[in-house]
């Protein structure tokens, strides 16, 4: 999966053959902070990988504000503006459920820590094999 940033709040997302272009705001600090806390390694790998899975993708959700022109679903376009064709009040529930991946990605990206931040690495908790 191949991301790129316009610098004006427009994240593409290449899934598969598609290009989805998702339009999303800065998160604010309480919602950064929340993210990154729950990202942080409790001990199980395995719940440390979903629970940084689900803290990218709720952050990711909850700063969409909006999809690009020609986003398809299964039986046709999804638009996030009223009056556009396609447009379904769920739209944001509707992404999620059709493109979970592209907001992950979102949610990552915006809880990126600065450079001068390193994120604690996932403690494995697996033993090595003999």
């Amino acid at each position: 999966m191949a991301y790129s940033l316009d610098g004006n709040g427009r994240f593409q997302v290449r899934l598969g053959e598609s290009v989805v272009e998702l339009r999303y705001r800065r998160p604010e600090p309480a919602e950064l902070i929340a993210a990154l806390a729950r990202k942080m390694p409790r001990g199980e790998e395995a719940e440390d990988w979903e629970r940084v899975m689900l803290a990218n993708l709720e952050l990711g959700r909850a700063c969409v504000e909006g999809v690009g022109e020609g986003f398809e679903l299964e039986g046709g376009p999804l638009a996030s503006e009223p009056g556009r064709p396609g447009y379904r009040a769920d739209w944001r529930e509707r992404l999620g459920a059709a493109a979970p991946l592209g907001l992950i990605a979102l949610g990552q990206y915006l809880s990126a820590p600065p450079a001068f931040v390193a994120e604690p690495a996932l403690k494995k908790t697996s033993p090595t094999p003999a």
